[in-house]
């Protein structure tokens, strides 16, 4: 697929028709070898400027990293989407004055905050946030979002699977980072970077999320049930949870076996891949999930699993009863002081805590210090920020 942008802009198109009225933020084109979302986003501003009566929102269609688009690579110096992490966006906030060097992600990262920030200070919300991209192996299209009920109620409007955990695995995305500041935001990959399909389930993906958003006008002729045809595959909905991530190390020398397809069932102890020291086997039985056929990336692959009906059903129930209040009545669990959606565990005393029941609960995040484990949840799991 040739990429027919020749000239890009930060801002494809701006929607601005009420400061308190929903406001849809879309952007394309994170990672520079990912057009396709690029192009969706111009075709649906370009049909929207057609009818002036055609949005009730606001909407706002926005390039991430422009040099590395330009160039046709996934980025130029380092990934745009992990550096969005606190001590990263306090320096931009200072407008790169503490910055010790300033490298093109840098720059970038500096304007995306400005452009989102200009939109977020000028209106009141509700905000949602949607990143668009693409994978390198052939793939159904799929969400994938931090494990917080306000991402789960938008997420399950799409006939697409549902993939949770990332948060525990990845650091530093943009919507991890939205999220954190309490906004709804989710992530739709939308096939293969190279396969046409892919641009025009993200148009469809785009014109759903301005209607679930409520930023379309009821009176534009959408035909819904046509664009969630566009998305539908013969995979299996449904939610499923990462199990497992194969980091590449800095050094290694990784190739994927070829021929793996994105949802792949998978047994423990296939040969997946090689690298300088031999085989790389699935630890586990399971689906194999982004495995990665390009030169640039630092996840290898990852596997999945299906979750539960009960335990989806289960987890929202204790989330907004606030169950996890009972967790301190626990022996070696105490809450942090200064972070109440923080959890210390003391591995000496609570060996008996299982992982699941912090998931279930929506502490996804969790950091080993000597003998004891940090559980970290999102602080607007249950409702976005007002």
């Amino acid at each position: 697929m040739e990429q027919t942008i020749t000239e890009h802009k930060r801002l494809i198109g701006a929607f601005d028709n009420s400061p308190t009225s929903p406001t849809l933020i879309v952007i394309g084109g994170v990672h520079g070898n990912e057009p396709a979302g690029v192009q969706a986003l111009e075709t649906v501003v370009a049909k929207l400027e057609k009818d002036v009566n055609a949005l009730d929102g606001n909407f706002f269609a926005i390039v991430g990293n422009l040099q590395a688009l330009r160039e046709g690579k996934r980025y130029l110096s380092r990934d745009l989407n992990r550096i969005w992490t606190g001590d990263k966006t306090r320096i931009v906030e200072n407008g790169l004055e503490d910055a010790e060097y300033v490298d093109p992600e840098m720059r970038e990262h500096y304007e995306l905050y400005d452009c989102l920030k200009n939109i977020i200070d000028t209106h009141t919300g509700p905000f949602y946030f949607i990143d668009l991209h693409t994978v390198s192996s052939e793939s159904a299209p799929f969400v994938i979002i931090n494990d917080m009920l306000i991402n789960r109620e938008l997420a399950t409007k799409l006939p697409v699977p549902i993939i949770l955990g990332i948060e525990e695995y990845v650091d530093g995305s943009l919507l991890s980072r939205v999220n954190k500041l309490g906004y709804v935001g989710i992530g739709f990959e939308s096939g293969r970077h190279d396969d046409p399909a892919s641009v025009s389930r993200h148009e469809a993906f785009v014109w759903l999320m301005l209607k679930h958003t409520g930023c379309l006008s009821r009176d534009f002729p959408l035909d819904v049930d046509r664009q969630n045809e566009i998305l539908r595959s013969e995979f299996e909905q449904g939610f499923f949870e990462l199990k497992h991530r194969h980091k590449i190390a800095e050094e290694e020398s990784f190739h994927m076996n070829p021929g793996y397809v994105n949802f792949q069932e998978v047994t423990k102890g296939e040969q997946l891949a090689r690298n300088e020291k031999g085989d790389v086997i699935a630890p586990r039985s399971g689906r194999i999930f982004m495995p990665l056929y390009q030169s640039s990336g630092e996840d290898g692959f990852f596997i999945i699993r299906k979750v539960p009906r009960f335990a989806l059903q289960l987890s929202s129930t204790l989330r907004k009863i606030n169950f996890e209040a009972m967790l301190t009545l626990l022996p070696g669990v105490r809450r942090d002081p200064e972070k109440h959606y923080q959890l210390i565990v003391d591995l000496r005393i609570a060996k008996f805590l299982a992982l699941d029941l912090f998931h279930l609960l929506g502490y996804r995040q969790r950091t080993r210090m000597e003998n004891y484990l940090l559980f970290t949840r999102r602080e607007f799991d249950v409702r976005a920020k007002k």
